[in-house]
Parts: C-alpha cells; sequence; structure tokens
C-alpha cells in the first residue's frame, strides 16, 4: 500500500480531538531523533491531506510512519500504532514479493557497488537516502551514522 494512502486512513480514522493532538506533535521540536519540526504556521492550517504531504516530502515514506507510530504511541494510542506499523510491514513485503518471479532462475550474485557513495548532513539536517536498484538483484545496504568529536 502507498505510504501517503496508509497514513491518510490512518489520520481519517481519529476523531477532531485526537488529529489535533496529533498535529501538535509534529511542531515539537526533535519529535523523533533529532527530526527537525514541521513549522506551526503550516501545521495550525494543515489539515489530514495536507499534514500527510507535508510528512512524506519532509521525512519520506518510511520516516513518515516511523513518526506516525512514535507520535501515535505517545498519545497512548498503541493499538492504532500497532495497526499502522503492520499494515506498512505488509505493504513492504508484498511490495518485494512483487518483483521476483516465484519460477525465475536466480541470477548470479552481483555487487551493488565497490565503493558506496557518501551522503553527509549539516546540524540536524534530515537525509533522505538514495533508493539503490540494480535489475532484480536484492542486497543489503550498511549505514554508518558517526558524530565528529
Amino acid at each position: 500500500m502507498v505510504v501517503s494512502k496508509l497514513l491518510l486512513e490512518t489520520l481519517n480514522e481519529m476523531g477532531k480531538d485526537d488529529f489535533e493532538t496529533f498535529r501538535w506533535y509534529f511542531y515539537q521540536e526533535n519529535i523523533l531523533d533529532g527530526c527537525q519540526h514541521i513549522p506551526r504556521g503550516i501545521i495550525e492550517t494543515a489539515d489530514r491531506k495536507m499534514l500527510v504531504t507535508e510528512m512524506t516530502n519532509r521525512y519520506g515514506d518510511d520516516l513518515s510512519v516511523k513518526l506516525g507510530i512514535s507520535v501515535l504511541k505517545q498519545m497512548g494510542n498503541n493499538s492504532v500504532a500497532d495497526k499502522l506499523r503492520i499494515k506498512h510491514e505488509e505493504g513492504l513485503k508484498a511490495a518485494s514479493c512483487s518483483t521476483t518471479s516465484p519460477t525465475a532462475t536466480p541470477a548470479a550474485t552481483v555487487p551493488l557497488a565497490t565503493a558506496g557513495p557518501t551522503v553527509s548532513a549539516q546540524g540536524g539536517s534530515v537525509v533522505f537516502s538514495p533508493i539503490i536498484t540494480h535489475g532484480s538483484n536484492v542486497g543489503t545496504v550498511n549505514i554508518n551514522l558517526t558524530t565528529p568529536q
């Protein structure tokens, strides 16, 4: 399932008070592990669709879901958070299964890259990781985060 649709369905299930509380969390400083907040001027007028659009544009799909789950848990809506997590995981599994054919002959393992790209951010910025594809081969991507000393 497309993340924006999944998030919108989740928000549409909320009452007005719960939605306002959910929105409130997104203009708090450091809502999750240093993620930048969405400015209050945007949040205060955001309806459900606008909030989902802002979340996915600002944080990307996976981080938007992670933030949504975190906020729902902070609000005490653990069952809704678990439902969102499960639906997202099911969507990821379905997407990965649809790209491979069960009758296909496995191809030789091809390394994705011999030397990986370097991505850096300055002062609390958010880095959107690239989508790496190489035919129908799937590989492991390692991300190392370091803090300057």
